[in-house]
Order: structure tokens, then sequence, then C-alpha cells
């Protein structure tokens, strides 16, 4: 700007309804949305696996994922707070309809409340910052539209930090390098 003398990146503060992640990566799109104060659900599609992420206001707020490998018992014996015995248990209680996975693991005495809290924090945190591996794939965004279930996720600060850890953790040094040299003259 004039005051300064430094150029911001034109990136877009708008937010198309379809695309691919190659040509609006991960990071950008959710950028676009957080400006946008998107309210809506975002469907990411790559491959075989689907994921739903419900923003308000530009923030996200509830994960989906179609995988069964990233349901909340697989994670629990993952992170080994849970074995697979009490994972099975915790199953066949939940088609017996005694409730939620969660819930029944606090009242089998695996889990205290705040460990449960904290392990559904981590693996909605998780399931979403897996997208930042995603080079490609398709996104559709739905506006004013809700999930009706999902995993809440939890945010430390603003929803930018979450795009800094997903590109920190999850995202190639090369693919980081060539989007600085692509972006140079912006700055």
């Amino acid at each position: 700007d004039g005051v300064t003398g430094v150029q911001t990146c034109a990136l877009p503060i708008w937010t198309p309804s379809l695309g691919t992640l190659r040509e609006l990566p991960v990071p950008e799109l959710l950028r676009a949305i957080h400006q946008d104060a998107l309210g809506g659900v975002l469907l990411l599609d790559h491959g075989r696996k689907k994921k739903a992420i419900e923003f308000r206001g530009g923030w996200p707020v509830l994960v989906r994922s179609n995988l069964v490998t990233e349901c909340l018992g697989h994670h629990l014996v993952e992170k080994g707070l849970v074995t697979h015995a009490q994972l099975d248990e915790s199953v066949e209680r939940m088609r017996g309809g005694e409730g939620l996975q969660g819930e029944i693991l606090v009242a089998m005495d695996v889990l205290d409340e705040d460990g449960l809290v904290a392990a559904l924090e981590d693996h909605a945190l998780e399931k979403f910052l897996e997208i930042f591996g995603w080079r490609d794939g398709r996104f559709e965004i739905r506006r004013g539209v809700h999930l009706e279930r999902g995993s809440s996720i939890g945010i430390d600060g603003h929803p930018s930090r979450l795009i800094v850890d997903g590109v920190r953790h999850r995202y190639p040094l090369k693919q980081i390098d060539r989007y600085f040299a692509a972006h140079r003259d912006a700055f």
C-alpha cells in the first residue's frame, strides 16, 4: 500500500461454489471461506475419501468423514486410550442402544469425562487437518446448509491458526517453496 510500500497477495475474497484443489489449494480455499464469513458446508472429495465441514461465519465448527478408519473408536485405539477389546465392547453396547460411544466408554470407566472431551477435540482436529495433505480432488460449497452430525472442531484461537498448523504439519516443504516462488512478486 502507499503507507508502507508493501503489497499484499491478491487472493480471492470470494469463494467459488465448485472447483478443484489443484485450482484452489486447501489453504487458499479455507482463507477465502474465512474472509467471506461463509455459512454453509464445504464438501471435499479426494478419491474414495470424502469430508464435509460446516462453517459458521467463516469459522469451521463441524467435520464429518466417510471413512470408518476415522471413527472415534479407531482414533482412541490409535492414541492408546482404549484397547481393541474395549472398543469392541463399546461398539456392541452402541448397537444395543445404550448410547453414544464416548458415553459408553465413560460408563465403562475406560475414559473420564475430561479425557473424553480432550479425545473428541483431538479427533475432530485430526479429521480436519488431514485435508491439508490432499493435492487434488474436488470441492463444493453449499451455502446456508448445516451438517446433521459431525465432530465439533474446537478452535484454539483464530481460524488462520488452523491453516498455519495444517500447512506446517501436513504440507510438503516442496509445495510451500513452490507457492512462495510463484507469489514472490506479490509482497
